[in-house]
């Protein structure tokens, strides 16, 4: 009798064990990497095999979960092997969360961030850009992955202004500037990226909820000292002279003295704006606000184009 049907007829011995039906598939179990590695010998393995299926088979289904893992606590528990020889049981952190967490520790870097946490992940020099891009898009990566680039060649290089983009709805305004805050918070850049229409509600919400006004306070004062600041959907906000000239124009005008740059996504043209703004906060304050965007960007534009991808419009 071969020496794999000596092993099957070991495990079949042992009580409620769940057999593979076939020796190809005690074959998968057997050279395993967390298996090979312990050098069983065939009593160890029969012995063992209860957990052994259950920690190859749990290892497989993390593998196969993009972003998270099997486990709750994120802990797996694996056979190892001491330095005399015995096999013993182990908790370790789940090696794909613990890579995953490593890739999110330029997480800290920023002072204040609006969009989901998963979205931590994303990179400009990652494929999380479609191969159908418009080419305005590409242009703006590589305009932003030019920053980058002198960035890594020197980590204390700083860039005075930022930039006004603006287009139609779903074309990867929001999705691509995240990508490049986070390249930014990679190389220790500390960075507000804020969904503006939410400040603006959280701000009219503090007027009668200090816990709310305290916290947004603490989300201003961090725009205003922010190495990188980025506004988002500038344009969408329901906004009074009082928002805009008691605590944008603020934030804008003291970017501005500290030579600190400040990126703007938003529907609306750059003269689109100032009509809104106008319209809103009336004659000098709306042109006194669109003067400081003007300033933070050097007077910057660009019009991202594109297929609207969230929400076709048939």
């Amino acid at each position: 009798m071969s020496e794999k049907l000596d092993l099957i007829k070991i495990l079949k011995s042992i009580e409620h064990q769940n057999l593979p039906d076939n020796n190809d598939q005690l074959d998968l179990y057997k050279t395993h990497p967390l298996v090979e590695r312990l050098h069983l010998t065939e009593e160890e393995f029969a012995k063992n095999f209860i957990f052994i299926k259950r920690m190859v088979d749990e290892k497989i289904a993390c593998d196969n979960l993009p972003d998270k893992c099997i486990n709750a606590n994120s802990i797996h528990t694996i056979l190892v092997r001491n330095k005399n020889g015995r096999l013993f049981y182990n908790a370790i952190e789940c090696p794909k969360m613990k890579m995953f967490n490593k890739n999110l520790e330029h997480g800290k870097n920023y002072l204040y961030y609006s969009f989901a946490p998963d979205e931590l992940k994303l990179s400009l020099s990652k494929k999380y850009f479609d191969d159908d891009n418009h080419p305005s898009k590409i242009q703006l990566i590589q305009r932003f992955l030019g920053i980058i680039k002198n960035l890594k060649k020197n980590k204390n290089a700083k860039f005075e202004y930022g930039l006004y983009i603006f287009g139609s709805y779903g074309i990867g305004k929001t999705y691509t500037t995240i990508a490049f805050a986070n390249d930014l918070a990679r190389e220790g850049k500390k960075v507000v990226f804020c969904f503006l229409p939410l400040l603006v509600m959280n701000i009219k919400e503090g007027i009668n909820n200090e816990q709310v006004k305290a916290k947004t306070s603490n989300i201003i004062n961090n725009m205003k000292k922010a190495d990188v600041l980025f506004l988002d959907d500038i344009g969408a906000e329901k906004g009074s002279n009082w928002i805009y000239s008691e605590h944008l124009n603020i934030i804008l005008n003291c970017r501005m003295e500290h030579k600190l740059p400040t990126f703007f996504t938003s529907n609306l043209s750059v003269e689109q704006l100032k009509t809104k703004l106008i319209t809103n906060c009336g004659l000098i304050p709306g042109n006194r606000l669109l003067q400081r965007i003007l300033a933070t960007t050097n007077n910057q534009t660009f019009k991202l184009e594109g297929i609207n991808k969230r929400y076709p419009i048939k």
